[in-house]
């Protein structure tokens, strides 16, 4: 078994990574820039955060396999269960999809809660992962010869920059990585990259008290760019909320106030 991991964000990817990772490195630290809630909130760091967010039933029983009893743990958090055959409204360009039972079932709630859940199930389920917040990684420099080198810098109070080694570091730091540069400063050549502008802009709101027909508990009208640009979600999430977000392509941007 090897000894260290570190893994650089703490966010989704880098909790589900410090889980894949468990079982064969002695310790795992994530390292995170943001200051971790103690409770389901908002962070900077996950910019898409405020807006609707659900667990389809492929990525609810993978979570639930790597997780035991996260779906449980989600639910009594405040997630709210639906079934997206019988309890949606789906309105796609081509027509309202049926209603008809099946075990297609979807879990709504917010990014923060879904976060916050799989932070807390993982630290207590592994005792060799931890996480450190407030922390920037500054470089990570690599040899043939040595393991990977990774220069922090604690974030507030504290200005002492450090140098760990690894044996291995995964980068979860999602859309501000600094990996390509690193590697190119490195002598590893760029990295090549694929850049998709759809011109697609969100804009969501937070509602009580929403009254919907007899049996639907969730509605989706779907875009289909360039016919339709504009759509939109209405799930229910914790707290007896619902989040409505609505999005348009093409730089059919839904109003902001």
């Amino acid at each position: 078994m090897s000894r260290l991991a570190v893994i650089l964000g703490a966010s989704i990817s880098g909790l589900l990574a410090a889980r894949a990772l468990a079982p064969h490195f002695e310790k795992i630290i994530l390292l995170e820039r943001d200051t971790l809630p103690a409770k389901a909130e908002y962070r900077s760091g996950t910019a898409q955060a405020q807006h609707a967010h659900i667990l389809l039933w492929r990525g609810l029983i993978g979570l639930e396999q790597l997780f035991s009893g996260f779906t449980d743990t989600l639910i009594n958090a405040g997630g709210v269960m639906t079934n997206a055959t019988r309890d949606w409204y789906t309105l796609f360009p081509m027509g309202a999809f049926p209603h008809f039972d099946s075990d297609y079932e979807f879990l709504c709630a917010s990014r923060s809660l879904i976060e916050h859940t799989l932070r807390t199930t993982l630290l207590e389920q592994y005792s060799n992962i931890t996480i450190q917040d407030n922390t920037a990684v500054t470089g990570v420099k690599l040899s043939a010869d040595v393991p990977p080198q990774i220069s922090l810098l604690p974030v507030g109070e504290k200005t002492t920059p450090a140098n760990w080694t690894a044996d291995l570091v995964v980068d979860a730091t999602g859309r501000n990585s600094r990996a390509p540069n690193w590697l190119l400063q490195q002598g590893f050549g760029n990295v090549r990259e694929t850049m998709v502008k759809p011109y697609l802009g969100y804009a969501t709101r937070l509602y009580k008290k929403v009254s919907m027909h007899a049996g639907i508990r969730a509605t989706v009208v779907m875009a289909k760019d360039p016919d339709m640009t504009r759509g939109g979600v209405l799930f229910p999430i914790e707290n007896d909320q619902y989040i409505c977000t609505l999005y348009g392509f093409s730089k059919d941007y839904p109003p902001y106030r």
